[in-house]
């Protein structure tokens, strides 16, 4: 008998098991409910483009609704897509109130508006279609070079095709006997640079020595896909190719162009440019609306970095095998950061601020690769950013790391230049927290490079603005009410996995209270 019991408990068991597999659920009294429906997915918007359909006159004629012109601009059918937005009651109207309008008539209004419906619905494929011939009308944009800290604006030229989507390598253009790089000259390409070395790529050269025609044939023969030139003043010339004012300049010359994309950018941008290449970069098309500011058309391309602002900069003792990570804010201007995975050894500056002179042989004496093969440290202070850096450059190091001093100990920045001077330096620089140069000092110096950085670029910019928030931050005249500040913003970054800015703000609220005269609480 207790056997029987049992397996009835058990068919039981399985009998709710299946039900419950099945989708259906039972409420507190035993009652069944039925099993749940997934939720209706959300649609997308419809789009339309008017420029797709005939103009309403043509409608109107087509229908033989002439007549009633007046009666439909009265109602607000102006434009053909007004006619989309006809309901049953503005039919019904015009049926009573509109003297000869028929109900046939009316169907035959309805119908055709179904049609312009779908004749302007636009398709995803059309939107893309719609988005790539938009792009291709602007002139206006700028160049994005993957890892670096600065993108740069250019104009294209009055002749040659559209920049086209993608990266392409950027190659800088050999250098002349004269030092420069014209790209004027076929010797200077044969001698130095194996056959096809330029084919589908963008090439960069100096403005000068021949004409923009000139340098997009040589181009064009060398199977370049983008010409950029680099203009001899800092600002935005759009590169001509003479038709109708040289004479010796024939439409024919021109044609022979009409497939290489050129575009010109500001002399500035020549030092960024030669210290990042080669290197893959981007050309991206900008619409500009209200207000200045300025957008790309297409969704990949507004999906692009524009620029590197943060980062994680890990330090490594090749003695102690100590690893510390700290983040980093970047300069806003130079070139393009080391890849992520090649680790530089750091180097200590002599002098530490790296504002005096030095030789470049006390660096690149060492056992070091050449240029690219090690970081300067320098400490915050003493002198212009861009001082530090041009020294750097000179010495051949490839990037420049600056901490902040002990003594000051401010919340991180972007690093930036004094106007011209910073518009010809090329090696970027990153600016690390007070707590990594103790890190830095304690473990290098200009004999032992025993500390490696490595940096991991951060693909947005949401550590820069929460340095910026605090660097920026309004505070308090009393140092009570400086210390409730800290306080606050300390949980909220606490709250949030912000570790080095809640480490930034105890450090902060640790000197208020060591000159208070009375002892406060912990935070």
């Amino acid at each position: 008998m207790f056997g029987r019991s049992g397996n009835g408990r058990g068919i039981a068991l399985l009998l709710l098991l299946f039900l419950l597999t099945r989708g259906y659920e039972f409420d507190r009294f035993g009652k069944k409910k039925a099993p749940k429906k997934p939720p209706t997915p959300q649609k997308k918007p419809a789009a339309f483009n008017p420029d797709l359909l005939p103009p309403l006159t043509a409608v109107l004629e087509e229908l033989e609704l002439m007549p009633w012109f007046q009666q439909f601009v009265q109602m607000g059918v102006s434009e053909t897509h007004f006619l989309l937005r006809l309901t049953a009651m503005d039919y019904r109207i015009m049926m009573m109130e509109w003297e000869g309008m028929t109900e046939g008539k009316v169907e035959q209004l309805k119908k055709k508006s179904a049609t312009l419906y779908e004749l302007a619905l636009v398709k995803d494929k059309d939107q893309e279609e719609i988005s790539m011939a938009e792009r291709n009308k602007l002139r206006y944009g700028r160049v994005y070079v993957p890892g670096g800290v600065q993108n740069h604006e250019y104009v294209t030229a009055s002749f040659g095709a559209t920049p086209p989507f993608g990266a392409l390598e950027m190659v800088m253009a050999p250098a002349g006997t004269g030092g420069e790089h014209w790209g004027c000259s076929e010797d200077e390409y044969s001698t130095s640079v194996a056959a096809g070395a330029y084919t589908n790529k963008m090439l960069v050269v100096r403005r000068g020595n021949c004409s923009f025609l000139a340098k997009a044939t040589l181009a064009r023969q060398l199977n370049v896909s983008v010409l950029l030139v680099v203009n001899n003043e800092d600002r935005l010339d759009s590169p001509a190719s003479g038709l109708g004012i040289d004479p010796n300049v024939t439409e024919k010359m021109v044609d022979a162009v009409a497939g290489l994309s050129i575009i010109s950018v500001a002399n500035t941008s020549w030092a960024k440019l030669a210290f990042s290449a080669p290197a893959p970069a981007h050309i991206v098309p900008l619409k500009c609306g209200p207000g200045g500011t300025c957008k790309p058309t297409l969704e990949e391309e507004k999906a692009l970095q524009s620029e590197v602002t943060w980062g994680t900069a890990r330090f490594k003792s090749t003695e102690s095998k100590e690893v510390r990570s700290f983040e980093f804010l970047t300069s806003n201007f130079g070139g393009r950061l080391p890849e992520n995975h090649d680790p530089l050894p750091v180097v200590m500056a002599v002098p530490p601020d790296g504002c005096s002179t030095f030789s470049a042989g006390d660096y690149t004496s060492q056992p070091l690769a050449p240029r690219g093969g090690f970081a300067l440290a320098f400490a915050r202070g003493g002198c212009r950013f861009h001082v530090k850096l041009e020294h750097a450059e000179a010495a051949g190091a490839r990037l420049v790391v600056i901490y902040e001093r002990e003594e000051e100990d401010n919340a991180l920045q972007r690093v930036g230049g004094m106007l011209p001077d910073a518009g010809y330096i090329g090696i970027p620089c990153v600016i690390v927290s007070a707590p990594a140069g103790v890190f830095l000092r304690a473990r290098s110096s200009v004999a032992d490079t025993s500390v490696s950085v490595s940096l991991n670029s951060a693909g947005d910019t949401a550590g820069a603005d929460r340095w910026i928030d605090l660097a920026f931050t309004d505070w308090a005249e009393s140092d009570e009410e400086r210390l409730l500040q800290i306080e606050g913003l300390s949980q909220k970054h606490a709250q949030a996995g912000n570790v080095e800015q809640v480490a930034w703000l105890r450090r902060r609220a640790d000197k208020i209270k060591s000159v208070l005269p009375v002892a406060t609480d912990e935070l």
